[in-house]
């Protein structure tokens, strides 16, 4: 881009001296470098498998992005989710292929790319997919995902309570074309090291819970190999949907106590009083006591 800054001759100093000259300047600033990007929240993106298999990638002056898409087992997942950077793939690609890409200079944009061929379906399963372009330095992070395609919706609740208690896990498992629940289906539980497994079966609400017995130090998964579903409960399933998104406060090491500090006004003049009042409860659940009951 081309700019031009034109300096006038009465540009004054807060003392009133001016320039009492004139000069033009004239510079042209480089393209932004190229950049290309998955946008999923975060390791894992899950899919209906209902619907023809499409997501969208970013890119800054880049004009083609190579693409290869690899099916994985649940083995693989955990492999994967376990040591992320070094992670590869011990199977050929399901397909590789080449997208052309053309956007105005400097301009963020974002393109849809069908995963299958012919802008069809993807049969249920877990999928790896990574994209790269020439004039970008490759970096796993940003370049590739971990895809869960299904005809089902996993919600998955997990308590990370400590060693003197037992961590205890739910899920309810929905059919996504007609939201209603699924009853008997088998699920494995089991953290992200491999350390807790358990199985449980569906009600007919679609609901399965089971105490796992201790402290749950990882994110927690579960899953079905028939019919394939998976999900995790933990930081990287949370993005989106956590308290803080919806400007909710959260604490995990809260007090028994709570206090609220306020003034009389939120603005006052120099030299006016400056009134605080404050308030103390005791909290207990979603109860509130006055300290006079403790």
């Amino acid at each position: 881009t081309d700019y031009e800054v034109r300096i006038g001759p009465d540009i004054a100093d807060p003392y009133g001296n001016t320039t009492d000259q004139a000069m033009t300047v004239r510079f042209r600033t480089a393209p932004l470098d190229p950049a290309l990007w998955l946008p999923l929240p975060n390791q894992v993106g899950v899919l209906d498998a209902h619907q023809p298999a499409q997501i969208v990638i970013g890119h800054v002056n880049v004009e083609q992005v190579n693409l290869e898409l690899y099916a994985l087992g649940v083995d693989d997942f955990f492999s994967a989710q376990r040591n992320w950077w070094d992670y590869r793939p011990s199977v050929a690609p399901l397909r590789q292929w080449s997208l052309e890409t053309s956007a105005p200079l400097n301009e963020a944009t974002y393109t849809p790319v069908a995963l299958a061929e012919g802008d069809g379906l993807l049969p249920p399963g877990l999928y790896l997919l990574s994209v790269q372009a020439p004039e970008v330095q490759a970096e796993r992070w940003s370049h590739s995902r971990l895809l869960v395609v299904s005809d089902y919706n996993l919600t998955v609740k997990s308590t990370l309570i400590g060693s003197d208690a037992e961590g205890r896990v739910w899920a309810w498992l929905t059919d996504l074309a007609t939201g209603r629940p699924v009853e008997g289906a088998t699920l494995t539980i089991q953290t992200m090291d491999g350390d807790v497994s358990a199985q449980v079966t569906t009600d007919e609400d679609g609901l399965a819970h089971t105490a796992l017995g201790g402290y749950l130090s990882s994110e927690v998964y579960v899953w079905s190999e028939e019919p394939f579903v998976l999900a995790g409960a933990g930081w990287g399933w949370s993005t989106g949907i956590g308290p803080d998104d919806f400007g909710l406060e959260t604490g995990y090491s809260e007090g028994k106590y709570r206090a609220y500090i306020y003034t009389d006004r939120p603005l006052y003049r120099a030299g006016q009083t400056v009134y605080f009042r404050g308030v103390v409860r005791a909290e207990n659940d979603v109860q509130y006591l006055s300290l006079i009951h403790i």
